[in-house]
């Protein structure tokens, strides 16, 4: 393991991270497809593992194709996966998202969605993600203001909307894929919401308007209102199911 605020040699990095790419093109590719067989049995997934486990050594550049590695593959073999499951590599990646602080790149914010999806593709999966109860720290980086500059548009870009807005986008993509997440992700936005509204309360105590009105007490409003429609949303998916 690395050695706490040290991070990987740049020349070293640089390496590890044209082979991670290379990898990254080579799995779908036809030409590889009889080595691309192998990657279970080989020690590949172990050196996958320590990238991932040890991400704040590696950095976020190499965390990135480290993970992309690992779902270009589940996605392109997906039978595989209970063997990767049985390796440990699918549990390790898992952790680093939920149990670790997310390296903070909008390029990484936005590849999550499908690193869950990969995760998600066979039942087993799909119990250890829901045992597991991601969404709350998922959806806790949206408020953290760590994460604040990796969520804005990059300037000089005509782009349509931001790394939050790409994150939603794609999040419901996973929803759609996986519809036994839906009820678990909205409940974890109510909960986002309510959070928002406390915090704006908190704002509103110290700083009052000229009005009477705390701003914080008229964003708690308007944020009450959108839980409560969460709510009412989840409670309608409820009984829709129910019929």
């Amino acid at each position: 393991e690395g050695v706490p605020g040290c991070q990987c040699m740049p020349e070293r990095a640089a390496l590890i991270k044209s082979i991670l790419n290379f990898l990254k093109k080579a799995i779908p590719d036809p030409t590889f497809a009889e080595n691309i067989r192998n990657f279970v049995d080989s020690s590949l997934p172990q050196s996958l593992k320590h990238i991932v486990s040890n991400a704040e050594y590696y950095g976020p550049s190499i965390y990135l194709p480290a993970t992309e590695v690992t779902t270009v593959f589940v996605f392109h073999e997906p039978s595989q996966l209970t063997p990767l499951q049985d390796n440990g590599l699918p549990g390790i990646v898992l952790n680093s998202v939920i149990n670790k602080q997310i390296p903070v790149t909008r390029e990484v914010l936005a590849s999550l969605p499908n690193i869950l999806s990969a995760l998600c593709l066979n039942n087993r999966g799909l119990q250890v993600f829901i045992n597991a109860a991601p969404f709350d720290h998922l959806f806790g980086v949206l408020i953290s203001p760590d994460y604040l500059p990796a969520m804005r548009k990059k300037k000089g870009t005509d782009q349509i909307g931001d790394t939050a807005s790409n994150l939603g986008i794609a999040m419901d993509e996973l929803m759609r894929h996986q519809p036994t997440l839906r009820s678990n992700v909205i409940a974890a936005l109510i909960r986002l919401l309510k959070r928002l509204c406390e915090m704006g309360s908190a704002v509103g105590d110290q700083k009052q308007s000229g009005t009477g009105e705390s701003e914080g007490g008229s964003v708690k409003r308007k944020i009450s209102v959108a839980a409560t429609a969460g709510e009412d949303h989840m409670s309608s998916d409820s009984e829709n199911e129910k019929e």
